[in-house]
């Protein structure tokens, strides 16, 4: 088993971080005045940490017969779903047509047979492609 966390550009993290500066400013802005103004900004800034948590890749994993993605949750992508998998470039974190869960311009595609392909960025995108594409070959050579 392989696991490798998430890779987060800086770009991307002043992308992620700017709405969560800018409530946490207006909630001090209003704190001291509005205050049924301020809670609905303390609610909303707890619902954007929660939602960050539920859908912002954390860490990617290969397994002998699949490749998981651990978000809020753990989603499983069998090998046996899975078509090909090569490493992308930039554009697929504004073109692609799938799941986007790339972080960095360091992209691994995964295009699956059935239902939408992903865009993925592990932190060693290189070693992490060269073993999923290894476990997928040796899963397939196994005729599972």
């Amino acid at each position: 088993m392989l696991e490798e966390e998430a890779e987060y550009d800086r770009w991307m993290k002043v992308v992620l971080a700017l709405p969560i500066a800018v409530i946490v400013v207006l909630f001090l802005i209003t704190f001291q005045e509005e205050r049924e103004a301020a809670a609905l900004l303390f609610l909303s800034l707890c619902s954007m940490i929660v939602l960050y948590w539920l859908i912002l890749p954390k860490k990617y994993r290969v397994l002998d017969d699949s490749l998981e993605i651990v978000l809020g949750i753990t989603y499983r992508i069998p090998f046996s779903e899975i078509e090909e998998v090569k490493k992308g470039s930039g554009k697929e974190l504004l073109f692609f047509k799938g799941f986007k869960l790339a972080t960095s311009k360091n992209v691994i595609v995964v295009r699956r047979k059935k239902g939408f392909s992903l865009a993925i960025s592990p932190k060693n995108a290189d070693l992490f492609l060269e073993q999923l594409k290894a476990s997928i070959e040796s899963f397939r050579s196994k005729g599972v």
